[in-house]
């Protein structure tokens, strides 16, 4: 499969919404996992807030602005400033043109047809919405940083206007001519006005917005690695049912030509004398709970199979044997839940969430005090009349502005953003909780499987001989009828345990490692197959 380009960034370029959305969350799964590669500020458990933002610029001097325009991306490894926005693309992406969300399906199509856990993860992952949605939040984000460090620049203004005016005084000793046409004439004028206003100092306001703008593109850029995790593990999860339900399917047929074998023993020796009619309505009736459940067992796997299409646009066809992966999950469930607390991708983007309203609070309280700036104004007014002339006003001043009395209006917004940081935090906890039931309930499926595997081999091995024997004993007259149906419905029982059995431990793995967001890592790597 190939990916186009890379052009998902948090800071510094545009995104383009192309079927590289695959790529974007690999490579910000990579950052994810190992920021100090990343090139890029992600804020993951108990990191240090971004060094540019990290710096005190108050007062705002250009070296420290320039630190901060220079903020590096997620993506890219370079730092381009906003005014150039060059585009970083994989070596094919100079070759290849820009193509639309599904506007090829092959990639994906050729992906799945490999029947591969990696092909699937690909597949899935290749053109999704949910990811789309997510990195489009991400874009929204990322402006959003370049919103907050505006102010750090010149405001610049131009004004001018034409049209006809008065000019004059007017004063007379005489009432009478007051407002004589000699003491004011109309002119034709013309005005011109240049304004310029930069920021000098406002006790770390602008500063904190841009923390609180940065952390919150930390959230959502950690959110579609988050998306892509469950995306992935949805797929590969739909992956796995199938195979159970397809190889239950191959079951369920065997078991429906064994009972139909056995009715037909059963009708052919009520008709030679030696069954009854009650014999063969009983095989009639276990046969009737086969269809049952075969049609019950197809249906589920018409249903998997719908979702497989939907997650992935292709529709399944031959699969491998998913491979159990139990070698990349850590030993016991306290190693994974001390690793899940530090690198899960939802938790990351909560704790961002929670720094971002703390810059918040913070912001707003530097908007309550004073704010420093320069000021300056040319204006050029002409008039043309009787006489021309040009006035000119030209000023550069140092301006201090101070709200004294707000209305209670910054207090109020410090208790909003407050508000907002506690709901953060009471989410963060709800998370965290839900993160390490799954695992605990995920390590207990595993150990459960794996306790049950061997006895479960061992019930399908002895059921199954016993079946053979009994219909061996059952044809020669010295087994029942009864005792025939009990052990088929034995060894069908032991079989569909022991196949839900060895997909229950591979489900639960894949659901440890997208707990520890490494779950598209891991199923992509080229040893996974």
């Amino acid at each position: 499969m190939r990916i186009w380009s890379a052009h998902f960034r948090v800071w510094g370029a545009a995104f383009v919404p192309v079927p590289t959305m695959l790529a974007a969350a690999l490579a910000l799964a990579g950052c994810q996992s190992s920021p100090e590669k990343a090139g890029g500020p992600l804020i993951l458990a108990n990191s240090a807030p971004s060094d540019a933002i990290a710096k005190t610029i108050e007062p705002i001097d250009p070296v420290e602005t320039a630190s901060i325009q220079a903020a590096p991306e997620v993506v890219s490894g370079t730092s381009p400033s906003d005014t150039t926005r060059p585009e970083t693309t994989s070596s094919t992406a100079a070759q290849e043109p820009a193509r639309k969300p599904g506007q090829d399906p092959a990639p994906k199509a050729a992906a799945a047809a490999t029947g591969t856990l990696s092909g699937i993860v690909l597949a899935a992952l290749a053109d999704n919405p949910v990811i789309g949605i997510a990195a489009a939040r991400a874009t929204q984000s990322r402006a959003g940083v370049g919103v907050a460090k505006s102010a750090l620049y010149p405001q610049v203004a131009l004004t001018s206007a034409a049209g006809w005016g008065s000019l004059g005084n007017y004063s007379s000793e005489n009432p009478g001519a007051y407002f004589d046409a000699s003491n004011a004439t109309g002119a034709a004028r013309g005005e011109m006005n240049v304004s310029a206003q930069q920021l000098l100092y406002n006790f770390g306001a602008t500063t904190r917005d841009i923390e609180r703008a940065v952390r919150a593109a930390d959230a959502d850029a950690l959110r579609v690695v988050a998306s892509a995790e469950d995306i992935a593990f949805s797929a590969a999860q739909t992956y796995l049912r199938i195979l159970m339900l397809r190889e239950l399917l191959g079951l369920a047929d065997d078991n429906l030509r064994a009972l139909n074998e056995i009715a037909r023993l059963v009708s052919d020796n009520e008709k030679n004398g030696n069954a009854t009619i009650a014999d063969v309505k009983r095989v009639s009736a276990r046969v009737v709970d086969a269809e049952t459940t075969r049609a019950d067992t197809d249906y589920d796997l018409q249903l998997a199979t719908n979702k497989f299409e939907r997650l992935t646009h292709v529709r399944p066809a031959a699969l491998k044997q998913a491979p159990t992966l139990s070698s990349a999950i850590p030993p016991d469930e306290v190693a994974a839940i001390a690793e899940a607390a530090n690198v899960n991708p939802a938790l990351n983007a909560q704790k961002a969430v929670i720094r971002a309203a703390q810059a918040e609070i913070d912001a707003v309280r530097s908007s309550g005090l004073p704010r420093i700036g320069l000021d300056a104004t040319a204006q050029n007014k002409m008039y043309a009349n009787r006489t021309t002339k040009t006035e000119v006003d030209v000023r550069g001043m140092v301006q201090l502005s101070y709200r004294l009395f707000d209305g209670g209006l910054n207090s109020q917004q410090v208790e909003q953003a407050s508000g907002r940081q506690t709901e953060a935090e009471m989410k963060l906890r709800d998370l965290r909780d839900d993160l390490v039931q799954e695992l605990r309930q995920n390590y207990l499926s595993i150990g459960s499987s794996r306790r049950k595997a061997q006895s479960l081999a061992d019930a399908v091995a002895d059921s199954k001989k016993a079946l053979e024997l009994y219909r061996e004993q059952f044809q020669g007259g010295r087994r029942t009828l009864l005792e025939l149906l009990d052990v088929q419905n034995s060894y069908v029982t032991a079989r569909r345990a022991q196949v839900t059995n060895a997909f229950d431990e591979r489900q639960a793995t894949y659901a440890i490692l997208r707990s520890l967001g490494r779950f598209v890592r891991t199923a992509l790597a080229p040893s996974r197959g």
